[in-house]
């Protein structure tokens, strides 16, 4: 009878035990997550404040807007103006008075918050964005006024006052033109890429680069 008591309080005690250890064990660890099925995810890095920094000596504040600067485009130009008078109103008096300039004309995105995201997709990433644009007011310079042609009724040198005040309305207008030509848009697409390219290059820490695809809203 006493080793039958002595068995059962053993028992008894290896019970408890066991109840005891169930009771403390930590949960078993949750399975992991299952894998995201959409091929596109955002991942904005232009909001980051490591971008914000990154990118401050490439942008231009024009008017309270935040602006990259992409390409900087240098043509040497020419305005001409025909002017016709008619003497009597039969005889034809003509004139040419042109103007020789070299332009400059700047060329940017608007990075500023909604207006421009980054979503990671299969291939690397697809940046939307709006397309490139005029920067502030084109410079002009090597300014060079000639009239080749004079009229007898023609007061030449007042036309080129008036064309050299229209020059920069003028020139204004071209570049705005230009924003949308297919080399400027090449070459504004190829510097920004590149510039982002380096900003994730120095996140990627060695590893390769994603591919990135402008797309314009």
């Amino acid at each position: 009878m006493k080793n039958l008591a002595i068995a059962f309080l053993a028992g008894c005690i290896i019970v408890i035990g066991v109840f005891f250890f169930w009771q403390k064990s930590p949960p078993p660890l949750n399975p992991d997550p299952p894998e995201e099925t959409g091929k596109q995810t955002k991942n904005n890095w232009f909001s980051t404040t490591e971008f914000k920094t990154y990118i401050a000596d490439g942008k231009k504040d024009i008017q309270g807007v935040q602006v990259f600067l992409a390409a900087t485009v240098t043509r040497k130009e020419q305005l001409v103006q025909y002017v016709t008078r008619r003497v009597l109103r039969v005889l034809p008096s003509d004139a040419t008075v042109v103007i020789d300039y070299t332009a400059e004309y700047q060329y940017g995105y608007n990075l500023d918050g909604d207006n421009c995201n980054a979503t990671k997709t299969e291939a690397g990433y697809d940046v939307t964005l709006r397309k490139p644009f005029l920067v502030g007011m084109p410079g002009t310079s090597k300014r060079k006024s000639s009239i080749p042609n004079k009229g007898w009724t023609i007061d030449e040198n007042k036309v080129l006052v008036g064309l050299h005040e229209s020059l920069d309305t003028y020139v204004k207008k071209r570049g705005e033109e230009m924003a949308s030509t297919p080399e400027v848009v090449a070459l504004c697409e190829k510097e920004l890429i590149e510039f982002m390219s380096n900003f994730l290059k120095q996140r990627q820490q060695g590893k390769t680069i994603p591919k990135i695809t402008l797309r314009y809203i």
